[in-house]
């Protein structure tokens, strides 16, 4: 469980998918597939922003009076272009683009393990592929949040408030269906360019429907890395200081889930480095945290206060949260922005400390090494 996890959940959305887009899912419970919240990090890898996980679990999902069988366990990875599965049965390419919705499932069959489906278009048509971890499925949750981050955010938002219109003017069976036709000309209209007048139309709704639950189109394309929208929505006015649930702001959004160039984007119209949310955590702890080293170059360079405080349980600076992770470039990084190495948490341990319990002994040495602003106390 990550320390500095989000406290409290985005918006969920709860989506039923219909048969005709998914070939079929008649196998899944009641109310069993829903868009879950993204928890900030996502496992994401800090030098390349990939994340590989081995010995997933690959399926379709169910058909029409035939349950599928477990296809293959292999290896999958979700790259910045393109989500790949490969196993000794079969490989699987999803070009990132093409990602519709990520969507969490039970299967009849697999009554017990949460699955997490990917639902993408291909040569005209919508599919969808089902991943889960190895074993116990520990890392499904992982897997969940990198793939979230590939999600079309404009046709998500525009799906659930399509529906959501539809249902209240009393067209509820085929709501789901009737919205996801409708949102695809959007879709496929901000994708090529938000800047177009019919986009922005597009995102002007979208932002007036998120606001009314604490959220706003500009956090949702700062948490999704979509830069381009977020310059548009700026552009339209949106507020890079405004904060949403928990106290988020898009810069924490976009600093958690290791999106550089909308970091800098942001910072570049105005996004206060140091903002905190409820638990008095700032953008540079969750980048600190995850290991995110060119993000939190960026804020520190951008005059992010590298010996914040949270108000939460544990007082973890930023250099103690990345100490404890054992991300030891982080650390440098954060060092030589001005770091405090003998700052304490609410336990009365430092980052030292905090690196020697976790293991992390390549951190531990970076952190006893003198510096040039230490004075030898025994010369």
């Amino acid at each position: 469980m990550r320390r500095f996890a989000r406290s409290g959940s985005q918006r969920a959305f709860a989506l039923l998918l219909g048969l005709a887009i998914l070939g079929g899912v008649p196998g899944t419970t009641h109310a069993s597939i829903s868009e879950a919240p993204l928890a900030p990090g996502g496992g994401v890898d800090a030098a390349s922003l990939t994340r590989r996980f081995d010995g997933v679990w690959y399926r379709t999902p169910e058909k029409r009076g035939k349950i599928a069988a477990w296809l293959a366990s292999g290896d999958l990875t979700v790259g910045e272009t393109t989500i790949a599965f490969e196993s000794k049965k079969m490989t699987l390419t999803i070009p990132t683009e093409n990602v519709k919705r990520v969507l969490t499932a039970q299967f009849m069959d697999d009554p017990i393990n949460t699955w997490i489906l990917v639902e993408y278009s291909e040569e005209k048509s919508t599919k969808t592929a089902a991943f889960k971890g190895a074993g116990l499925g520990r890392e499904t949750g992982a897997i969940q949040a990198a793939l979230l981050s590939k999600r079309d955010v404009v046709y998500a938002t525009c799906v659930d408030m399509e529906a959501k219109r539809l249902q209240a003017e009393g067209q509820k069976d085929k709501s789901e269906i009737m919205a996801q036709l409708g949102c695809q000309i959007s879709r496929g209209g901000c994708r090529q360019d938000p800047d177009q007048e019919g986009c922005k139309n597009t995102l002007r709704e979208l932002d007036a429907c998120l606001k009314e639950s604490g959220s706003s189109m500009l956090h949702e394309a700062a948490m999704t890395g979509r830069t381009d929208t977020c310059r548009t929505m700026i552009a339209l006015g949106g507020d890079p200081n405004s904060a949403g649930l928990r106290g988020w702001t898009p810069l924490m959004a976009a600093a958690a889930e290791g999106h550089q160039k909308t970091v800098v984007l942001l910072l570049d119209a105005g996004a206060d480095p140091n903002a905190k949310n409820e638990l008095g955590r700032t953008a540079l702890m969750f980048a600190s945290n995850y290991g995110l080293t060119a993000v939190v170059r960026d804020l520190l360079g951008r005059g992010a206060d590298p010996n914040r405080v949270p108000i939460d349980d544990t007082g973890w600076t930023a250099l103690m949260a990345a100490a404890d992770s054992g991300h030891i470039e982080t650390v440098r990084a954060l060092l030589s922005g001005g770091a405090d190495p003998a700052a304490k948490d609410r336990a009365g341990k430092t980052a030292l400390e905090l690196a020697r319990t976790r293991g992390h002994s390549s951190v531990a040495r970076l952190l006893e090494a003198p510096r040039p602003d230490q004075t030898d106390p025994h010369p």
